[in-house]
């Protein structure tokens, strides 16, 4: 395997284990974890698909962050009473657009911080031994993510 295919794939993993992490604090309902994975898979998919022809121009770049703080702030006014809810569903879906528009791998490495944040939203919700193993899978998919970047 090439090294930029196992690095995309360690990348993936750690977001999907991101995503995990945030279903076990319940930042994430069982469907929104489900949906979030399903999408994640369809990035694949789709990357593959259309190559490194989907990426933000300048003027799609703005409207999509002035849409995004619009749903951000809609959401957290009208859908959530905690700020830690919307910003672990405003993080899946920076992760999502991410996934999709990147055009070299040295640009995936905004996916693994972002899934870091998603782990460090999750463990601060999380309390017990049941969130160790999860933690410990990540911090080794992190560091070969890392070595491999």
């Amino acid at each position: 395997m090439p090294l930029d295919h196992a690095f995309r794939l360690s990348v993936y993993v750690a977001v999907a284990l991101g995503g995990f992490a945030l279903g076990a604090g319940e930042l994430l309902s069982p469907a929104g974890l489900g949906l979030f994975l399903a999408a994640l898979a369809a990035t694949w998919w789709l990357h593959d698909r259309l190559g490194p022809r989907v990426y933000l121009t300048s003027t799609k770049d703005k409207i999509a962050s002035i849409s995004l703080a619009v749903l951000t702030a809609a959401d957290l006014t009208w859908l959530t009473q905690n700020f830690l809810d919307t910003f672990a569903r405003l993080v899946c879906v920076l992760l999502l657009v991410r996934r999709v528009t990147w055009r070299v791998t040295r640009e995936l490495r905004a996916a693994g911080f972002l899934s870091f944040s998603m782990l460090a939203a999750a463990s601060s919700v999380s309390f017990g031994l049941a969130f160790l193993p999860l933690f410990a899978t990540y911090l080794s998919t992190a560091i070969v993510m890392l070595v491999l970047f």
